[in-house]
């Protein structure tokens, strides 16, 4: 019976099993499936793309670690469509995620039947299953206590092991193998401070665990030889995860995040507020993932990072009920819990904030992300729980918390039924006025009808130990199976899914923009102002998603080969530059926000609105017919050509400067390029009418992919080569062959400084480094393994 809850997990993900249904909300479409889309097409082409030729110009792939690019399970998007490889992700690490647990519970000596309680626990959690949300969270949130348990499992010496025999020794090399694999998949993951949170705890538990040979190997501590091998597994890993960080340092100086950092704010943004607490009690109690959402101000952001935390109701009975703290694993459970919660707990810990204003503290945000140990240590605890309770035959801690559970719970219900005014009153004052009274009453009914399923809840679990308690086991089985129904039906709006269907088939406006075309939607980020807000059918998210694949959001136009601007993606590691031409854009109008795009070299535009006719006299702008629903699609005239050759430089000390000088009426992108960093004209200020204005020169592309461009060009005197890719750190130029600047030209794009006459030009990125880690960290990678695992000094 306990595959049961594991058949309910795959009952709930079936759709996106059989590829019949999508995750689509937030993140999961804005940024992750599109970043998807193009490192697929690179790779069925043969290599591994270190940029995305698709987002603002071209911005890091390699170096993004959001976008998992070397992540095993992108093979199968080799053999199998794009979007079931894409859900595939998510349901994978779904049904992995409880394995893992009950692992790491095995490994520190609890029974099986307990084991499969920490997993379900802890596969089975609100924690868990918000993953759903997020491509770069779900796979380091199901891999993380697999880590933690195979470090135990590469220190331990199992009973009767001929210490330095062959067959301890192959096992050993198998099992420090596994270690280092399982640390590289977590630095690949998609999030590098969850592979660190997740390391911590591992080094948590291999000080506070005490093996089989305790007596013989120090009262159970790692001896320094058993360290030193797992460090060489886990240098192994890091090696193997080398290529991704190597190039995340050559372009995180020029990032957004790097360059700038994120505010003081935003730092501290979806801090866990202490009164989200409620949601262990009772899933949602702000509300589910809807379009009427009221709950933002307990989340600290506009919406939550995780939408519940709710861990059920037994869950919570086992870990009130798993005592003292007076096991190693009762130990590690609780430090856990208490230094997850620390640092989760952010704007409302004190200590977090100080912490945060350190240097490096303007990289990280989102301290809610750091409810991994809490999660991780209460599942611990509910295994605890579960063997004192079924396996000790000691039900009745057990049977005594759920009952005050149950009294909790009815006494909710009675309030929330015989006080019903005052609590509509009570709830009228933290919902937000702009919620209709109806919507409030609605609130106060559905946290009661909770509240009865949670007093039911703990009347069945205590009903059923006390009913079977000569066969604990069969009651532990029916437990956890009723456990992991309940919170699959509970928890079911965190399944955000759409039909697949709606998303395969081709917008008919692509019809009208040929592939390669760079194309603007000005709705998406705000590039051009707050977006209006349409009346959708329902208030499920899916209709959101719809509207954006209509109106050409980028998840919707790079499968057929449109080249977004300006959709910079959130987690801040694509160009400074490319964000600072957003940011710059929103405080214009729509006169100076078309001239911008003009000198990006960019051919559409698609806006939910007209654009103002002042801006259309100005720059021309045709209004394409296309079925868009409310949106418009704009062709936009006269912009800088793909490569051109121009003789007109104006120049800007810095990159500010270098919008004032484009917004110029007498700036012209066919012929006139603002290049940085050079020059001595003041910031802002255009070049005078009177300066010498070079003639236009030709360039002719000789070969051309992703991440290179050769050309021959030719100009009458000095002038500007200037290609429509965005700046970044790793590109490198030459001019017939000898090694030439790359400038930074119109605030974000390339320029290369020609002399005149006739030259060949090269643009490309600099693959050297990856080459090199590659080469040398993979196969070091093994041979570390091999070798510490062939030592005869096994620990």
């Amino acid at each position: 019976m306990f595959a049961l809850p594991l058949a309910a997990l795959v009952w709930a993900v079936w759709g996106l099993l059989s590829g019949r249904q999508t995750l689509f909300f937030r993140d999961v479409f804005n940024l992750h499936w599109p970043a998807k889309l193009a490192q697929a097409e690179a790779w069925r082409a043969g290599f591994l793309p270190l940029i995305d030729p698709y987002r603002a110009g071209g911005q890091p792939s390699l170096g993004n670690p959001n976008s998992l690019p070397l992540y095993p399970d992108n093979l199968l998007y080799l053999i199998v469509p794009d979007l079931w490889a894409f859900n595939a992700h998510f349901w994978i690490h779904l049904l992995l995620a409880p394995l893992a647990c009950s692992w790491l519970a095995r490994r520190w000596g609890l029974s099986a039947a307990a084991s499969w309680s920490a997993g379900i626990a802890y596969g089975f959690s609100g924690f868990l299953l918000s993953q759903l949300n997020f491509y770069n969270l779900i796979a380091g949130a199901a891999i993380a206590p697999a880590l933690v348990a195979a470090t135990l499992a590469a220190r331990a010496v199992p009973e009767g092991a001929v210490e330095g025999g062959r067959a301890w020794r192959g096992r050993r090399g198998l099992r420090l193998a596994a270690l280092g694999g399982l640390w590289a998949l977590m630095l690949l993951a998609g999030d590098p401070i969850v592979a660190l949170v997740a390391g911590v705890v591992a080094l948590a538990a291999l000080w506070l665990h005490r093996g089989p040979k305790a007596a013989e190997n120090g009262g159970g501590r790692p001896r320094v030889f058993a360290l030193w091998q797992l460090g060489v597994a886990v240098i192994a890993g890091s090696l193997v995860a080398l290529p991704q960080y190597l190039e995340m340092a050559r372009i995180l100086g020029w990032s957004y995040r790097g360059f700038q950092g994120f505010s003081a704010i935003s730092r501290l943004q979806a801090s866990w507020d202490p009164r989200q607490a409620l949601d262990w009690l009772v899933p949602f109690p702000y509300g589910m993932p809807r379009l009427d959402f009221w709950g933002k101000s307990f989340f600290g952001g506009d919406l939550p990072l995780f939408w519940s935390l709710y861990p059920g109701v037994l869950v919570l009975a086992l870990v009130l009920s798993s005592g003292r703290p007076v096991t190693p694993l009762h130990r590690f459970a609780w430090l856990c819990i208490g230094g997850g919660l620390f640092f989760a707990l952010g704007a409302h810990n004190p200590a977090v904030g100080w912490l945060l204003r350190l240097p490096g503290g303007d990289l990280l945000r989102f301290p809610v992300k750091l409810w991994l140990p809490v999660a991780l240590g209460a599942a611990c605890l509910a295994g605890l729980g579960a063997e004192r309770a079924f396996e000790n035959a000691r039900p009745r801690r057990l049977v005594a918390v759920l009952g005050l559970l149950g009294l909790l719970y009815a006494l909710g219900a009675g309030v929330l039924s015989w006080f019903a005014v005052p609590a509509v009153e009570w709830l009228r004052s933290v919902v937000p006025t702009s919620f209709r009274d109806s919507f409030v009453e609605g609130v106060r009914v559905r946290w009661l009808v909770l509240s009865w399923v949670g007093a039911a809840s703990c009347i069945l679990y205590a009903g059923g130990l006390v009913a079977l308690r000569r066969r604990p086991g069969l009651a532990l089985a029916a437990a956890l199976s009723v456990h992991g129904l309940l919170q699959v039906t509970l928890l079911r709006p965190l399944l955000l899914v759409d039909e697949a269907e709606a998303y395969r088939s081709r917008p008919p406006w692509v019809g009208q923009i040929a592939a390669g075309d760079r194309l603007v939607q000005g709705d998406f980020l705000e590039a051009f102002g707050k977006p209006r807000l349409p009346a959708y059918p329902d208030l499920r998210p899916l209709w959101v998603q719809r509207r954006g694949w209509r109106e050409g959001y980028p998840f919707a136009g790079v499968r057929w080969g449109v080249r977004y601007e300006l959709n910079v993606s959130a987690e801040g590691l694509d160009s400074f530059l490319a964000q600072a031409t957003l940011e710059a854009m929103r405080r214009l109008d729509d006169e100076g926000r078309l001239r911008v795009l003009r000198s990006l070299g960019v051919d559409w535009l698609i806006l939910g609105r007209e654009l103002d006719p002042a801006a259309t006299a100005v720059v021309a702008a045709i209004r394409v017919p296309a079925d868009l629903g409310d949106a418009i699609l704009y062709r936009i005239e006269d912009g800088a050509d793909d490569v051109q050759v121009v003789g007109n430089i104006w120049r800007s000390p810095h990159v500010t400067g270098s919008l004032g000088l484009i917004r110029d009426p007498g700036f012209d992108p066919r012929t006139t390029v603002v290049l940085a960093g050079a020059g001595e004209a003041a910031p802002g200020a255009a070049v005078p009418r009177a300066a010498a204005r070079g003639a236009r020169g030709s360039a002719v592309v000789l070969a051309e992919s992703a991440e290179r461009v050769r050309l021959r060009v030719s100009s009458v005197g000095p002038a500007a080569l200037v290609v429509q890719r965005s700046h970044l750190p790793i590109y490198r130029a030459s001019i017939d062959g000898q090694p030439a600047p790359v400038r930074i030209a119109n605030i974000s794009r390339i320029a290369v400084e020609l002399p005149g006459g006739e030259h060949e030009v090269e643009i490309w990125v600099d693959r050297r480094p990856l080459r090199f880690s590659m080469g040398i960290g993979w196969p070091l990678a093994v041979l570390l393994v091999a070798g510490a695992s062939c030592y005869r000094r096994c620990s």
